[in-house]
């Protein structure tokens, strides 16, 4: 699939990674638990996918020259990011955080380095168990990032990188997709990720849509491949957070009459949609959407 994406970008000449979207749920459709102000647990973390879907998981990780996750996740659960299996003549991937303001390094908008009761504030080289992390960022982050003094980390040290934005109609501003996939591709040699979520990062990749000169006939998907574990678990609605959650929100405010009168655009198909199964698992996979 990647050896057929390569030659997709050389014939409309535009190039960007090849993107998997990959993350575990519930039957119902959940990959975490909801965050309560009175929870004990910094972590909505929660092992969803057994032993053997855990393994694939690390295997494709260890094809992808990155793994994404948004700065939600990144501040909850300081993942590692890493492949965490031997296999033969595999570099780790890259680990990359979607940080529009720069919250994962800029001290004065991150909660977790506030002193509290157990103590002072911690370092960033604590808040950075991912090694060789790149942070995408707004270019006033980064100029923000650029004045600020920060201590000097060790080998750790992510590589802050500005990107371009789009701005919603309430003002908001969000890390443009397709300048971060550029930018990642042509400048640090990424030519595939893994996304893994938050349920944000995902929505967000399943909401962009092609522009129409790009578009492979039907095929309008920014993501090439999607790979989700299917747990036989329930979570429900009132303690679990939705993969998809935010799928069919834009930016923009909803045209809810052209909605009503289109209501089949609003149905993504899969492209050559099967299913596996692994262990107690079943693992979706297909070719992005239409």
């Amino acid at each position: 699939m990647q050896d057929d994406h390569r030659r997709r970008q050389q014939r409309n000449g535009r190039c960007h990674p090849f993107v998997t979207l990959s993350y575990a749920q519930t039957v119902d459709g959940m990959i975490a638990l909801q965050k309560t102000s009175s929870s004990k647990n910094k972590s909505s973390n929660l092992a969803i996918s057994g032993k053997e879907s855990m393994v694939l998981t690390h295997a494709l990780r260890s094809v992808h020259d990155g793994i994404v996750i948004g700065v939600n996740t990144f501040l909850i659960d300081n993942p590692r990011l890493n492949m965490r299996i031997k296999m033969p003549a595999c570099e780790q991937p890259r680990p990359i955080v979607l940080d529009t303001q720069l919250r994962s390094l800029l001290s004065d908008t991150n909660d977790a380095d506030k002193d509290d009761a157990n103590g002072p504030k911690s370092s960033l080289e604590d808040r950075f168990r991912a090694q060789n992390a790149i942070i995408c960022c707004s270019h006033s982050a980064f100029k923000r990032y650029n004045n600020k003094s920060l201590s000097s980390l060790d080998m750790k040290q992510p590589t802050v990188v500005p990107c371009d934005t789009i701005k919603s109609t309430n003002g908001d501003e969000y890390l443009d997709l397709r300048s971060v996939l550029q930018t990642l591709y042509e400048s640090h040699n990424i030519k595939s990720m893994m996304v893994e979520g938050g349920s944000a990062i995902l929505s967000s990749f399943v909401n962009y849509n092609l522009p129409a000169e790009e578009k492979d006939g039907d095929f309008v998907s920014l993501v090439n491949c999607m790979c989700v574990t299917i747990s036989p678990a329930i979570i429900g609605g009132v303690f679990g957070l939705s993969a998809l959650e935010a799928v069919g929100r834009t930016r923009e405010e909803p045209n809810t009459e052209a909605q009503e009168n289109d209501t089949v655009k609003l149905v993504k198909r899969m492209v050559k949609a099967k299913f596996i199964t692994v262990g107690s698992d079943c693992i979706l996979l297909c070719e992005g959407w239409y």
